[in-house]
């Protein structure tokens, strides 16, 4: 698969099954292909600098993306025909590096250059969480999906209940 104009940062399986993937480039956009044929199905512009991250929801309906204008946005791709960005957030000074759809798929999270970490509800707004010192590369949920942990640029890792706007633990 190629068609980027520059380096792909990040790929991200849609949905459950498989059968399509995203691409994220330093050329500001966002390409869907078919995993089985190796076509191109959608490609998704709008983006002022490099894709960083993707995360698909578990439907495979939403996409967001984390950008390095510390931009997130949230992809309607269920219609790779004419895919739409119902939001746009700007969600972090500096880059922003990470982004991950909650299992539950209301609510996504960013990480990012300023050392904060966002919730954002895909719908209307955002909840954000302060600890880290340093950059935050790396945002990932826990199957159970109460727990949330981060990485950073501090040398450490912390864990967030989802629920709460402070870590439970710190310095890992």
């Amino acid at each position: 698969m190629s068609g980027h104009r520059k380096n792909v940062k990040c790929v991200e399986f849609i949905g459950g099954n498989g059968l399509s993937l995203a691409t994220g480039s330093s050329d500001n956009t966002i390409k869907i292909w078919n995993t089985e044929t190796g076509a191109q199905l959608a490609n998704l512009t709008g983006n002022t600098s490099r894709i960083w991250d993707l995360s698909s929801s578990a439907s495979g309906k939403l996409m967001a993306s984390a950008a390095g204008d510390g931009v997130v946005k949230v992809w309607d791709i269920s219609s790779t025909t004419k895919p739409t960005c119902p939001l746009t957030i700007k969600a972090h000074e500096g880059d922003a590096y990470a982004v991950q759809f909650h299992p539950g798929q209301e609510h996504i999270v960013s990480g990012g250059y300023d050392k904060s970490i966002h919730l954002h509800d895909v719908r209307t707004g955002q909840l954000k969480l302060e600890g880290h010192t340093g950059m935050v590369y790396s945002v990932a949920w826990s199957q159970q999906q109460s727990l949330l942990a981060s990485s950073s640029h501090d040398n450490t890792a912390k864990v967030w209940w989802y629920d709460s706007t402070k870590p439970i633990f710190c310095d890992i």
